[in-house]
């Protein structure tokens, strides 16, 4: 696996959607960290789903140090549907 360093004022979208052309042009398995949340890439990662797990990580349904990739299930777990919405009923109502 080998880790990016992404630039100061990079996008998620950009930088999933580069990482993913890099890892099919390469065949190699790509990380880098975005705010936090450690992304894995590879020749197979569909950029929906590595984005929608972003960000569920960045609204803290994935926990402390979350990680997501390379290959996340398209659908989520009748689990982690049900973990996301207990996260979301303790959080305070914003008005």
């Amino acid at each position: 696996m080998k880790k990016l360093e992404m630039n100061l004022g990079s996008f998620i979208k950009e930088s999933i959607k580069s990482t993913i052309n890099l890892a099919q042009e390469n065949n190699l398995i790509y990380c880098f960290d975005f705010n936090g949340v450690k992304i894995i890439i590879s020749n197979k990662s569909n950029f929906d789903i590595i984005y929608r797990d972003w960000s569920r990580a960045m609204d803290g349904y994935l926990g402390e140090n979350p990680e997501v990739g390379p290959e996340p299930n398209t659908l989520l777990s009748p689990e982690d549907l049900e973990n996301d919405r207990a996260i979301e009923k303790r959080r305070p109502k914003s008005f």
